[in-house]
C-alpha cells in the first residue's frame, strides 16, 4: 500500500530577492467535546441522575486576584474509544485571599444512561481568568480499576484523594497570519515548547483562522525563566495534517511570566505543481517562504531553485525541507 505525506519546505532569504522553488517533504490531550451518551430519557439523553462520584484534591499556586475556573471530569482514551463525563467546577468560593493551597471537594454526577469506563482517569480544566482558552491537567493518580460498565455502577462512589496539582498558568498570546493556496487553513494548531523532543507545554486549536486571528495559549506556571517555541500544524477537517512549521522568535526568548504581542505571519503556504515553476518574494533579510507538495512513499522527488540574477550585491536562498505525517 502506498503512503500519501505532506511534504513542506521554508526557503530563508539573505537579502532581497525574488525567487522560484520547487522541492520535495514527505510527510489533544484526552479531553474531548462530546460525552458517550445513549438511549432516551430526559436531560439530553442521558437520563435521570443516578448518584455523584467524589473525592477531594489539593490545589496549590492558587492565585491571589483573578483567580481561573477550575472543572474536573473523568474519562478514557484507549483503542480509538473515548468517554467523558460531564465537566464540574471545583468551588474556589472557600478559599481566602491569602491561601495559596487549598483541599478542595469535588463531584460529577452519574446519570443512568452514561457508561463510566473500567479504568477511568481523571484531568483538570484550568481557565484563566479573562480568556476562554484553557490548560489540561492529567492526574495521574491510580482509579479502583473496577470501576466500569461491567459492574453496576453505585449510585454512590468515592474514589477519595486525588493527590496534589498546580493550577498555576503562564499565559502567551498574540495573532496568527497564514493561508494555503489563498486560502483559509481549515483548522490550525499550536503548541508550545521549550524543547521539541517533550512533551508540549500546552496547546490551542483554531477553527479557519481569518488573517491575523487572535490566539492564546495557556501553559503551567513557569518556575525560571524559559526560551521557547511554537510548534504550528495546519490539518484539515478530518485533522490530518497539512502542513508544519516552527516558529522561533526573540518574543519567546527568557519566558517568565504571561506574554503577548506575539505576532506569527507565516503569509500564504504554496502547494507546488510538477513541472511548474512557483513564483514568491522574499523581501527582507532571513525572511521566510514556505511551500508544500504532496508525497508518495518510495518515490524520488527532485528540487530546483532559481536565484540566477547576476547581482553579486544580493546572496543565495537556503532551503529546509522536512516531512509532515
Amino acid at each position: 500500500m502506498t503512503k500519501n505525506r505532506k511534504i513542506s519546505a521554508a526557503v530563508v532569504l539573505l537579502p532581497l530577492m525574488l525567487i522560484f522553488a520547487m522541492f520535495m517533504v514527505s510527510g489533544c490531550d484526552w479531553l474531548f467535546d462530546d460525552g458517550e451518551n445513549t438511549g432516551g430519557g430526559g436531560n439530553n439523553g442521558k437520563g435521570e441522575k443516578i448518584g455523584e462520584i467524589t473525592g477531594t484534591i489539593t490545589l496549590t499556586n492558587i492565585p491571589a486576584t483573578g483567580r481561573p475556573t477550575v472543572s474536573i471530569r473523568a474519562g478514557i482514551d484507549a483503542a480509538g474509544l473515548s468517554y467523558d463525563s460531564d465537566i464540574s467546577q471545583i468551588s474556589l468560593s472557600g478559599v481566602s485571599g491569602t491561601q495559596t493551597q487549598a483541599v478542595l471537594n469535588w463531584a460529577i454526577p452519574v446519570y443512568e444512561n452514561e457508561e463510566i469506563p473500567p479504568r477511568a482517569r481523571f484531568g483538570l480544566i484550568v481557565t484563566p481568568q479573562g480568556t476562554t482558552s484553557s490548560l489540561y491537567i492529567d492526574i495521574t493518580n491510580p482509579v479502583n480499576p473496577e470501576f466500569g460498565p461491567e459492574i453496576d455502577i453505585p449510585a454512590n462512589h468515592v474514589v477519595g484523594s486525588l493527590g496534589t496539582y498546580s493550577i498555576g498558568t503562564t499565559v502567551l498570546s498574540g495573532t496568527i497570519n497564514v493561508t494555503l493556496d489563498g486560502n483559509r487553513v481549515p483548522n490550525v494548531e499550536m503548541r508550545a515548547y521549550s524543547d521539541l523532543e517533550d512533551d508540549s507545554l500546552g496547546y490551542v486549536r483554531l477553527s479557519s483562522p481569518t488573517a491575523n486571528a487572535p490566539w492564546t495559549l495557556v501553559m503551567p506556571l513557569l518556575s525560571a525563566q524559559t526560551d521557547l517555541v511554537l510548534e504550528i500544524r495546519g490539518v484539515n477537517s478530518s485533522w490530518t495534517s497539512l502542513f508544519k512549521y516552527t516558529f522561533e522568535s526573540t518574543s519567546l526568548t527568557k519566558v517568565s511570566g504571561n506574554k503577548s504581542g506575539i505576532n506569527v505571519d507565516i503569509g500564504n503556504i504554496i502547494t507546488l505543481t510538477s513541472n511548474t515553476w512557483a513564483a514568491g518574494t522574499l523581501s527582507s533579510t532571513a525572511a521566510e517562504k514556505l511551500y508544500l507538495i504532496n508525497a508518495v512513499e518510495d518515490t524520488k522527488y527532485y528540487i530546483y531553485v532559481n536565484d540566477i540574477d547576476w547581482d553579486r550585491s544580493k546572496m543565495d536562498v537556503v532551503m529546509d525541507v522536512y516531512y509532515v505525517d
